[in-house]
């Protein structure tokens, strides 16, 4: 199936890693993946080799990317900020917060 797509999206769990130099074989050239899961969603060698090729690579966070020496190629898109980073968010995280404040308080 990979090698019949053009696009692979992956947003895994942290260390979970579906992309080995096989799969990379089966995807061929002239791809484009996204990530945005907390870690790379490949095994680094492969990951590099495959970068070589005329493919395309976008993630949300150098953690997603999974090595700062990537960012030197060209056809690599990280914007070193997570995807999840929304207003809104920041307001459910922010009333979380204080509605735990809240209720610690109400037990003293």
């Amino acid at each position: 199936m990979l090698n019949e797509n053009e696009v692979i999206v992956t947003c895994l769990n942290k260390n979970t890693i579906l992309l080995h130099e096989a799969e990379f074989e089966q995807l061929g050239n002239r791809k484009i993946l996204f990530n945005t899961g907390l870690s790379p969603a490949w095994d680094a060698a492969p990951f590099e080799k495959w970068l070589n090729g005329d493919n395309v690579v976008y993630c949300d966070t150098l953690g997603a990317l999974g090595d700062e020496r990537f960012l030197k190629y060209s056809y690599v898109h990280c914007l070193q900020v997570s995807s999840g980073r929304t207003q809104q968010a920041f307001r459910r995280l922010s009333e979380k917060v204080l509605a735990n404040l809240t209720a610690y308080f109400k037990t003293q």
